[in-house]
């Protein structure tokens, strides 16, 4: 890629930040009826951070990785899923607002750092698994050239992206304070854990290789337990 589309696609992804913070700001601040909540800011900071510098990054060492990361599935029942599991996700993001604003359950500060810690470390793993693996999207599909990958997180188990989002779901709330939204975090790892059932009968069928691996790589999300 030369400077120049280097350059230009830095500039089309730095304006989507704008819209981010927009996004993020309308979920958070919205249902907590105000802008002067200082882990809302904290939440959208770190969140703009990382996108800068993984979007970034990826642009100079890997474009294709970010184009892969956008494919979704062509099935209609894979997609619907998604819709639903996207659901989920927004609740776990909207009800800390109203949590905020009511004061219904508010959890003390020393807590809160260890949800900020768990969205970095979740931010981290999450570079790391697309660092290691440039086929990764977010349908579930395979691609004409893909490979087992079984470097970085892939050596311990077999779906460290889902890891991440399991880490992601219960640090948000964890983070932002509110028990009311934690109550939902554990629907996110059931449903990935149907989602991760249907993506291996895919990658026996279509990834060669990928049974083997599985012999190598027994756990699917934490290893010795499963």
């Amino acid at each position: 890629m030369s400077k120049f589309t280097i350059i230009i696609q830095m500039i089309r992804y730095s304006l989507a930040i704008p819209f981010l913070i927009l996004f993020m700001g309308a979920l958070l601040f919205i249902p907590a009826g105000t802008v002067n909540w200082m882990e809302g800011w904290i939440y959208i900071l770190i969140l703009v951070v990382y996108y800068i510098l993984m979007t970034f990054y990826f642009i100079i060492k890997d474009p294709a990785t970010l184009k892969k990361r956008r494919k979704l599935s062509s099935s209609k029942m894979e997609n619907t899923a998604l819709i639903i599991f996207g659901f989920f996700f927004l609740l776990v993001m909207i009800l800390p607002g109203f949590d905020y604003q009511f004061q219904w359950t508010q959890l003390p500060n020393i807590i809160k750092i260890f949800g900020f810690s768990g969205l970095v470390i979740t931010y981290l793993l999450n570079f790391w698994v697309m660092k290691m693996n440039s086929f990764a999207s977010k349908g579930l599909m395979t691609h004409e050239d893909q490979v087992v990958i079984m470097t970085g997180p892939y050596k311990h188990v077999r779906h460290p992206m889902y890891v991440s989002f399991i880490l992601l779901a219960f640090s948000t709330p964890i983070a932002l304070g509110s028990l009311v939204s934690l109550v939902l975090a554990p629907f996110i790892p059931f449903f990935l854990v149907f989602r991760i059932q249907n993506e291996e009968k895919m990658l026996k069928k279509e990834l060669i290789g990928y049974i083997d691996y599985i012999k190598k790589v027994p756990y699917r999300l934490i290893p010795k337990i499963w």
